[in-house]
This record gives C-alpha cells, sequence and structure tokens, in this order.
C-alpha cells in the first residue's frame, strides 16, 4: 500500500465518511486502481507547486517515469528531506552531513519534513549549549 496525500479532497471524504484512517486509505488506494489512475503518492502535489514540470507529460505519465528512475528502490513513493543546505547529493561522509550522528531522515510530506528539520536543529543547538567541553 502506498502513503496517500492526507490533503487529498477525495482521501478526506472518505476519511470522513469512514472515520478510519486506515480504512480510508484503502478506500481510496482501491479507489484510484478501478479508475485506472496511476498518480503516485506526492506527484499531483508536485505538479502542482512546480508548474514547469506539466512540460514533462501527465502527473500519470511522471508517476510512471519515476518507477524508471530507481528501479530497485524500495521506496517507491515521492519523499521529501528537511534542509536548509543547498547539496548536489546525498553523502553518508561525516564531513558534509549535517546531522552524521542522526543519519537521513526521509518524509511524505514537505510539511513533516520541514518539521523534524527544525526539531534537529533545536536538539542540535541544545546539545551546544549545555555540553562541557574538558580541556
Amino acid at each position: 500500500m502506498s502513503c496517500v496525500n492526507p490533503n487529498d479532497p477525495e482521501y478526506r471524504r472518505l476519511l470522513s465518511e469512514l472515520g478510519n484512517p486506515l480504512l480510508a486509505e484503502i478506500a481510496f488506494n482501491k479507489k484510484q486502481k478501478l479508475a485506472g489512475e496511476t498518480i503516485k503518492p506526492g506527484v499531483q502535489e508536485l505538479f502542482e507547486s512546480n508548474p514547469e514540470l506539466a512540460k514533462t507529460g501527465t502527473p500519470q505519465q511522471y508517476s510512471q517515469y519515476l518507477d524508471t528512475v530507481f528501479p530497485d528502490s524500495k521506496v517507491k513513493d515521492i519523499v521529501y528531506h528537511g534542509t536548509d543546505k543547498t547539496f548536489e547529493q546525498f553523502s553518508k561522509d561525516a564531513e558534509k552531513a549535517t546531522i552524521s550522528d542522526q543519519g537521513m531522515f526521509f518524509a511524505p510530506t514537505k510539511n513533516q519534513a520541514r518539521n523534524k528539520q527544525q526539531k534537529q536543529q533545536k536538539q542540535t543547538q541544545n546539545r551546544k549549549k549545555y555540553s562541557f567541553h574538558q580541556e
């Protein structure tokens, strides 16, 4: 099962009707398959926030394209990384990683990724503020 955008109007309608997030997600996914829609969760939001993507084709075509980018990846949905840094690629190198002891964090929505990044920044600031250095 894929992750459903909790802000999708159809999902919200189903959630209101069924009263259970899991049942709403199952019904939403089943309805998409029956309608022949093969839009990955997050693609519609991505198209709305980046109008230039329309030049690449439809959301359905973009979803199919994403399957070819990393065919062996276990992650099949669009995920977000919350950072305020600019970089060309992800690296496990401790010199380049912002929070090397925490690893890399990805979330299904921009807000979740941003919230995690802000929480990590506060924790790092608190560690620096309260750490004692022995000389």
